[in-house]
């Protein structure tokens, strides 16, 4: 990784500020220093912004964690408490079993998917709000 492929946050803020103080010691009532002030408001707050998204949500977690658990458990227990009876033990019923048995484990590795990925969906939201 070279040199300049990393912007260092603290860094960018310190000499972000020390410009906005020459704009305005120089021209104090330009619009130029309005912009030098804006811009080290908005490196400020994108600075905490990226050190709030960098940390892990723990609640989202915990919540996303107990919801994949119980739909395992839940269908676990579904499943052991299931009693595969084929009256007539053809082919057809058979299949249709098969088929619906993927379904569910389908659904199931989605709906899990869906929860894995609602912390990045929040994340994503609060870092490009609309």
């Amino acid at each position: 990784m070279k040199k300049f492929d990393l912007l260092d946050s603290e860094h960018l803020d310190e000499q972000i500020n020390i410009l906005r103080d020459r704009v305005g010691e120089r021209f104090p009532d330009s619009g130029l220093y309005q912009v030098a002030i804006h811009l080290a408001e908005l490196s400020h707050r994108s600075a905490k912004t990226a050190s709030y998204l960098g940390k892990p949500n723990y609640f989202i977690r915990a919540i996303t964690v107990t919801l994949a658990l119980l739909i395992v458990v839940g269908t676990i227990v579904a499943f052991m408490n299931f009693e595969i009876k084929f009256h007539n033990k053809d082919l057809l019923s058979v299949v249709q079993f098969l088929e619906s048995l993927i379904n569910d484990i389908v659904f199931i590795g989605v709906a899990i998917f869906f929860l894995v990925s609602i912390e990045t969906k929040y994340k994503r939201s609060r870092a490009c709000p609309s």
